[in-house]
């Protein structure tokens, strides 16, 4: 009965997710596939993640921290998965794109898990006053936060966030969270946040697991 219920449970989950992309998805342009070579993991993984996210958005916030980072532990560490987060700050978060020039520049120095986690973590803090320097400074090393504040005054840090911003644009997407996940040439969109348990039976079950 346990062997059942699992399975019937696993289908549950593969065709609730099946419904919310089915929902969800729109005629989208030629130039949906995403460039792997901004892939965080195996830019040869059969599955692509690609996520538009706004640092200062709740809702980000809660997909990042309940659904990205085990996907990070189970499915990118392994390879199967290519995650790719493109930067969306939306015009009513004041702060949300100085929060990405910020991530932006960790990331340039090898520390954009720590400087995510930090932003998503402490979110409520720093939409206060705009403070981020300060959040980021807790959770990097002082050698690194000198990078981080050099490297704030490269432009090509902010042309990298235009690029993102336009190619939200050309595929329509004005919300965050907005993910678009491709297998096989094959490219599902679906908005809003996914629980982990949903998408790792949907995962599970496009590997063949």
């Amino acid at each position: 009965m346990d062997g059942l219920m699992r399975k019937a449970l696993t289908l549950v989950g593969v065709v609730l997710l099946s419904a919310t992309l089915l929902a969800a998805q729109t005629a989208a342009p030629a130039d949906t596939a995403p460039a792997r070579e901004h892939c965080i993991g195996d830019p040869n993984a059969p599955l692509v993640l690609e996520v538009f996210s706004d640092f200062q958005c709740p809702s980000c916030r809660q997909y990042f921290l309940g659904t990205i980072q085990p996907l990070l532990a189970e499915y990118v560490s392994a390879g199967s998965v290519c995650l790719i987060y493109r930067d969306l700050p939306l015009a009513a978060h004041q702060h949300a794109r100085q929060a990405a020039l910020y991530a932006g520049a960790a990331a340039r120095n090898g520390h954009w898990f720590q400087a995510f986690g930090a932003l998503y973590t402490f979110q409520e803090e720093w939409s206060k006053d705009g403070n981020i320097e300060a959040v980021l400074a807790r959770a990097l090393p002082g050698k690194t936060m000198t990078q981080v504040r050099r490297a704030m005054k490269d432009p090509k840090l902010a042309a990298a966030i235009d690029r993102d911003l336009e190619r939200a644009r050309r595929l329509g997407i004005r919300a965050t969270p907005t993910s678009l996940l491709t297998v096989n040439g094959r490219t599902e969109r679906f908005n809003g946040v996914v629980s982990y348990p949903i998408l790792k039976r949907y995962l599970d079950h496009l590997l063949g697991k």
